[in-house]
């Protein structure tokens, strides 16, 4: 048996060594170099300066594999603000642009919007299933019918009707914050607040009432934990090689396998179920995001009508992009506050005026009329936003009062993260100060200085929905408990997780949260 083993060893390494395969794999290495590195020159020959181009990602290398994305981004803000507001560069896909200059933003993403109407090329999501369909990955008429039929949803009447629900979500979520700390001390608030957040946009959305603040072991719990499955490097690096590749061979790639899973899988297959329920029974109608999108339907003089999937999809993104960036943002706003008492106790004075009783209840109104709340969320938010925003070049555009000429499909990219933490724009840019949102300090700043929602045609449609939801949150907590640091919950400065996405906490967000006194 030995002997056979060595055998075979012998054999597979003769093959692996040959000359034939030793060329073959040099041939292919080398027609991969070619191929990535192809516009390498491209700002060379034009006699623009610009980062130089490093393989295999354009401006960054293989420390991909290592590097922290949060602090490759922030570098790259900065050295794009010393060159002048924007810096030439090349990336896996085109030659691109990276961005600073406040005034170039708000052309890019609002004057000059129609050289910049989608946000990614048109080969990056636009052939792979559900995804395709989804509002942020459309372009031309698609999007804008798409997004015209779901704007009203996000209207103030509307919103206003999503508050209960979520009111209710958010009265369950303080008790489970208590309950749990109570039992173990400290706790990762950052999962417990996404399963808030789940509930209530599964709520909202669906009309259905997953219960996994109390019962975190859900098959919905579950399958939501599966849905971030390109924060992996190595993933992430997958989808960008074969996003790169030629066509006639990356459409033989299966995209969903990389960018979905089980999770995608069963979300959709829950909003299928629902909707069928829905057509063949009109009578069993709710006031959900889903409702109104079938609705839609029967409007007269409705130009466009959705598809099944195309109705899908938007209620999949209303969940896919809410459920991890607001429940980001509340472990955010909880830390904060954790290690800043005092405006804790600023925000909770807040609350105690407008909730005068245990017996109140938490309203529309009423949240909407707590300025210190909106201040410490946009203070939480300008400290902890996403990290990149971007726009494709969708037509030739010449960068204003220069010579510089982006090509079709080059992209631009922006850093809120960079933009929120620059000291000329916010002094003492990382210390928590919600005044800074105060009416006059913000006349005092430019508009664009704070980006979390993006701006312009294609910023958040879910904004308000999403400030919503926070605000009804923390009033819920914070008029019976208080957030206080643990053992577990590290310094005052948090160590930054290295992967792409969004901005969080290296080993989750762990607090204690204790009565009031």
């Amino acid at each position: 048996m030995l002997g056979f083993l060595l055998s075979a060893l012998r054999w597979v390494a003769s093959v692996i060594f040959s000359p034939t395969t030793l060329g073959l794999f040099a041939l292919l290495l080398t027609a991969a170099y070619l191929y990535l590195s192809r516009h390498k020159n491209y700002w060379k020959d034009r006699g623009v300066a610009h980062l130089p181009y490093r393989f295999p990602f354009g401006r960054i290398g293989f420390e991909i594999f290592t590097a922290s994305f949060a602090e490759d981004v922030k570098k790259l803000h900065e050295k794009t603000k010393q060159a002048g507001g924007y810096l030439p560069m090349l990336d896996v896909f085109d030659p691109a642009l990276s961005v600073s200059d406040l005034e170039l933003i708000k052309a890019i993403l609002v004057k000059d919007f129609d050289h910049f109407t989608t946000r990614e090329p048109s080969s990056f999501m636009s052939k792979y299933g559900i995804f395709s369909k989804m509002m942020t990955t459309l372009s031309g008429q698609d999007w804008k019918d798409v997004r015209n039929i779901s704007t009203p949803a996000f209207s103030t009447g509307k919103i206003r009707q999503m508050c209960q629900p979520c009111e209710e979500q958010a009265e369950l979520l303080a008790e489970q914050l208590y309950k749990e700390s109570k039992d173990i001390d400290e706790i990762d608030v950052k999962a417990i607040m996404a399963r808030y957040t789940m509930d209530s946009i599964v709520s909202v959305a669906f009309g259905l009432d997953a219960d996994s603040i109390r019962n975190p072991d859900s098959v919905i719990a579950t399958k939501a934990a599966q849905l971030g499955n390109l924060k992996s490097a190595g993933r992430f690096v997958l989808f960008f090689l074969v996003i790169a590749l030629p066509e006639f061979i990356s459409r033989h790639f299966n995209l969903d396998k990389i960018v979905g899973n089980e999770g995608t899988e069963y979300f959709y297959g829950m909003a299928k179920q629902s909707m069928r329920q829905r057509l063949e029974h009109p009578e069993q109608r709710r006031g959900d995001y889903l409702q109104m999108l079938l609705d839609t339907r029967q409007e007269e003089g409705q130009r466009r009508r959705l598809t099944d999937d195309e109705i899908i999809a938007q209620c999949l993104l209303f969940y896919f992009a809410g459920y991890d960036t607001t429940s980001n943002a509340l472990a955010w706003t909880a830390r904060l506050l954790a290690f800043n008492p005092r405006q804790q106790e600023r925000l909770q004075a807040e609350i105690d005026s407008k909730l005068t009783s245990e017996e109140d209840c938490i309203t529309f109104d009423m949240v909407n009329s707590m300025p210190f709340l909106a201040n410490v969320l946009s203070e939480s938010l300008r400290l902890y936003p996403a990290m990149q925003l971007s726009r494709c070049c969708t037509k030739p555009y010449r960068v204003p009062g220069t010579d510089i000429v982006l090509p079709e499909n080059s992209m631009v990219y922006m850093s809120p993260y960079g933009i929120q933490r620059d000291p000329d724009l916010y002094p003492d840019p990382d210390a928590f100060d919600p005044d800074r949102f105060l009416p006059e300090a913000k006349a005092d700043r430019h508009a664009y200085a704070w980006l979390p929602f993006g701006q312009g045609p294609r910023n958040c449609i879910g904004m308000r929905f999403a400030l919503l939801q926070a605000k009804l949150a923390l009033v819920a907590i914070l008029r019976r408990y208080s957030f206080v640091p643990g053992a577990k919950s590290g310094d005052v400065v948090p160590e930054i997780d290295a992967a792409p996405g969004q901005l969080k906490e290296k080993g989750g967000t762990w607090l204690k949260v204790v009565k009031r006194g």
